[in-house]
């Protein structure tokens, strides 16, 4: 019996050769290409925790773009690859999304019951719904390129970056590990930002050095070569190195804490605006969240403390950067950028002028291309959606946000949870404020750096909703008050 399945083995793996063989000369190396990525899928979809691992850690490195042009060897029969770019991110998250869906399909062959959540997907979808209802103020002859817009873009972060980690992200364990490879993408934007003080490519302001993204390996930037772009990675991360810090015992205590030292600092140092109103905002609304735990209300009266006595400086600072010449070219693109936005509103207050129309009515002002140049996004996803969506989407995006920051906050004010548990919802918070309060400056709305985050907030809440315990054992005391319900996810 062993020497026939020997057989049969050789003889399938000769087959298989034959058909490369035969597949190589018919078509080249797209056939190697398309035969690696297909057994890539197979051995993927058995395997798609590693595969989530991998969409986290490039979460941040938009930047680093795949061509099809780049390849033109193995497209060159092919015209149509050669014009496709996007970010690595987007084609693996796309990948991953196939050998989500083929794992499923054998599931159901084997007759196993499927279950797939759809977290948030009623309020997500009413933003959706606003924004295929903003088409109606679109011209006919683009239609399909605005429909198309919305669902690459918008649906494509519901579709590719929630709805996975919700479903592969089902233990501790992984939950965990999503969080050490996202902390991983930012410990990376740290080093290149370090990095940029001893090889030259920091940017001076006024004599302080500013932190700067730039080229690794023969043009290869996978974080871009703006200081923002930096910032934004830095600011997002952050809040996982804190949790780490906070969770772990002895010596990987130190470890982390060291390293979120680091992260704040080359955060700091990359002196975006966006990126000091993000930790700003941050520590507030984390210094009044703690303010009812004992152990942090000598610590909340301290920085309560600091800040109050520091508030001239901060003042003198804010007035600093939105004066100085460096940045006035910048502050005045954002003005023009907001007034813009709000003339666009007006014109379909109600339901907006269409998504992904920003852009190609902003090429038609003739004022801003002689003032700024090229046409850009809004800057600050309200003003987006304000102009796109008008006001009924702004409402919806809000519900979204609100529907998740309720219950991450009710789940770490639920006493009837584990320790574990409340401070995963506390720090899952940050996950969702951090990345959402850069995007109120940023244009990176729609992309892994915003949504990921969320993505792995969710999927935190789904993995511990059953993880209650007796109010007596809880080691986190809070003054006796009203705690809100938690409802699941």
């Amino acid at each position: 019996m062993l020497e026939i399945r020997g057989t049969k083995t050789i003889l399938f793996a000769m087959l298989l050769l034959v058909i490369g063989i035969f597949g190589v000369v018919w078509q080249g190396l797209f056939f190697v290409f398309f035969l690696v990525a297909l057994f890539g899928l197979w051995w993927l979809s058995d395997h798609l925790e590693i595969g989530w691992y991998i969409l986290v850690f490039l979460s941040p490195m938009i930047h680093w773009m795949l061509r099809g042009v780049d390849y033109w060897y193995l497209f060159r029969d092919y015209p149509f690859f050669l014009n496709i770019q996007a970010p690595l991110v987007e084609f693996w998250a796309l990948y991953l999304l196939i050998a989500f869906v083929l794992f499923h399909i054998r599931q159901w062959g084997r007759g196993e019951k499927q279950t797939i959540l759809l977290p948030g997907v009623f309020w997500f979808g009413l933003f959706m719904v606003s924004a295929f209802v903003s088409l109606v103020n679109v011209h006919p002859t683009e239609l399909s390129a605005r429909a198309w817009y919305a669902i690459r873009f918008m649906l494509f972060c519901y579709v590719a970056y929630i709805i996975p980690a919700a479903n592969i992200v089902r233990s501790k364990k992984i939950f965990r590990y999503s969080l050490y490879a996202l902390a991983a993408g930012g410990l990376f934007a740290a080093g290149v930002g370090l990095a940029s003080f001893f090889v030259g490519a920091w940017r001076d302001v006024y004599g302080v050095p500013r932190a700067t993204p730039f080229a690794l390996f023969r043009g290869w930037a996978p974080f871009g070569y703006q200081h923002i772009f930096l910032g934004e990675t830095l600011s997002t991360t952050f809040p996982v190195f804190l949790y780490f810090w906070y969770t772990e015992k002895d010596a990987a205590k130190k470890w982390w804490g060291s390293a979120a030292a680091v992260v704040l600092l080359i955060g700091l140092s990359t002196l975006s605006r966006a990126a000091w109103v993000t930790y700003l905002v941050d520590t507030i609304i984390a210094l009044f969240l703690l303010r009812h735990v004992d152990r942090f209300q000598k610590i909340y009266r301290a920085v309560m403390t600091f800040i109050l006595v520091s508030s001239p400086l901060i003042a003198y600072f804010l007035y600093f950067v939105f004066t100085n010449a460096i940045v006035t070219g910048s502050n005045a693109a954002r003005f023009a950028l907001t007034d813009i936005a709000l003339f666009f509103w007006k014109a379909h207050p109600l339901i907006g002028n269409g998504v992904g129309s920003f852009i190609p009515m902003l090429s038609e002002v003739l004022y801003f291309e002689i003032e700024f140049g090229e046409a850009i996004d809004a800057h600050g996803i309200i003003q987006k959606i304000l102009a796109e969506q008008g006001l009924l989407g702004v409402i919806a995006f809000g519900m979204f946000l609100y529907w998740l920051f309720r219950r991450l906050h009710a789940r770490y004010r639920d006493t009837s949870f584990s320790q574990e548990a409340r401070w995963v919802g506390f720090f899952s918070l940050f996950l969702v404020l951090s990345p959402f309060i850069f995007q109120l400056f940023n244009t990176q709305y729609y992309s892994s750096k915003m949504w990921i985050p969320f993505a792995i907030a969710i999927a935190g809440s789904l993995v511990y909703k059953h993880e209650k315990t007796v109010r007596s054992v809880m080691q986190i005391n809070f003054k006796e008050d009203q705690h809100p319900t938690v409802y699941d996810i």
